[in-house]
Order: structure tokens, then C-alpha cells, then sequence
């Protein structure tokens, strides 16, 4: 996140792993002290051997957090209310 200070835009910092994550984020948008943003993040288990059957894999597949561009939402009243 960067801010503007004293009409010049200051070095970005990182929000930590709520926010910001390896895998791309964005289209950030904040509506009363709420950041909402899409993310590609992926916590689908890896397995070294695959997966035993069909339903345990179309569940990692399916969970919420599988890489394909979630909408995510952050209290952000702390970061709006700092300077």
C-alpha cells in the first residue's frame, strides 16, 4: 500500500499475509473500512501421489481458495486511520 503525503506518493509497503500474498492480487477496492480484492492465491494440497480417488480430488479442486480469482475481504479501518 502506498500513501500520498504532501502531494507525492510514498515507497509501497507490504500489508502482510491477509493482504498481500505470492500469487497475484488485485483490483483492491475499500468501502467503509473494508478492502475487497480478487487473488489467485492456491492452498490446494499438492500430493507427491496423487490423490486416492475422484472425491478427494474435486474437493481440493472446489475449496474457496483453489487459485481462481476469490473475492476477498479485509477490515482495513487500522491501515485508513494511519499516516
Amino acid at each position: 500500500m502506498s500513501k500520498k503525503i504532501n502531494g507525492k506518493w510514498a515507497t509501497a509497503e507490504n500489508l502482510g499475509s491477509e493482504v498481500n500474498s505470492k500469487q497475484t492480487d488485485f483490483c483492491p477496492f475499500v468501502n467503509n473500512n473494508t478492502l475487497y480484492f480478487t487473488s489467485q492465491r492456491n492452498n490446494v494440497a499438492q500430493k507427491e501421489n496423487g490423490f486416492s480417488n475422484t472425491e478427494e480430488l474435486l474437493s481440493e479442486i472446489n475449496r474457496y481458495d483453489n487459485g481462481a480469482s476469490r473475492i476477498y475481504q479485509v477490515d482495513f479501518s487500522a491501515y485508513l486511520n494511519t499516516q
